[in-house]
């Protein structure tokens, strides 16, 4: 991309956002302002600009936000999420390892928000984890990895899928726990404490058990541990196994 091109694209951007300022007695047009955004946000992927692309899908999500329409919301956000993760894929192919890894914290917040879509989130999670793979070890990619070995175990502890339906990959995600296998790899990258990891085990094994009336009871040690996105899996969670 050359400078000039970004310069263009930003311009665009900015001017469809000047439209929706309120006005003297005019409300902005938010459903010409997503049409534009979308447009936009598909104008970056045909020119493989993935970051420009992402921002004008979750521009356009917001104005479905603000017009009432979950569906469009959330399928805008799946876009501008899919298109934060590939900017940081493309990032680690070209050698750029010493970023902040922005785009994927971006992108994990953002799929936090799949109004309850948790099929589709788990499964994100999986492919997080797995291109995090490729990036040197660091406390930003424990930090990643932590927040998404937490976020599958909720998920699954949600969705709670028949044996016949889970994959061997997430029965292994909940076996460390349930054997209390503390030696897992996948622990071991994500750097998880001692105590957090008794308070997975408990949960875990509190959802598998026929008593779930403990769960309340371990929900405020956690908080300290968790992100907001992840206290609003917690409490999900818990409303389904102790309504």
């Amino acid at each position: 991309m050359t400078e000039s091109t970004g310069f263009e694209l930003l311009d665009q951007y900015r001017s469809i956002t000047s439209k929706l300022k309120k006005r003297f007695l005019r409300k902005p047009n938010e459903t010409e302002a997503s049409e534009s955004f979308a447009a936009l946000g598909q104008q970056c992927e045909s020119q493989e600009l993935p970051q420009y692309a992402a921002l004008s899908w979750l521009a356009a999500a917001r104005c479905e936000g603000t017009l009432g329409n979950p569906v469009s919301e959330t399928a805008y956000l799946l876009r501008a999420a899919r298109q934060f993760f590939k900017a940081e894929q493309e990032d680690f192919l070209t050698g750029c390892t010493c970023v902040s890894t922005e785009n994927l914290e971006v992108y994990l917040v953002t799929i936090m928000h799949l109004k309850g879509d948790y099929v589709s989130a788990l499964h994100t999670y999986q492919e997080i984890t797995k291109a995090l793979q490729n990036i040197p070890t660091g406390s930003q990619k424990c930090g990643l990895l932590l927040e998404c070995e937490i976020n599958m175990v909720f998920l699954l502890l949600i969705l709670r899928p028949s044996p016949q339906k889970i994959s061997s990959e997430l029965t292994r995600i909940l076996e460390k726990y349930t054997w209390a296998d503390q030696s897992d790899s996948s622990l071991i990258a994500c750097k998880m404490s001692k105590k957090l990891f008794l308070l997975m085990q408990s949960i875990v094994l509190i959802c598998q058990s026929v008593d779930t009336s403990s769960l309340r009871e371990i929900e405020s040690d956690f908080w300290p541990f968790l992100s907001v996105e992840q206290k609003d899996l917690l409490r999900t969670l818990c409303r389904i196994y102790y309504p």
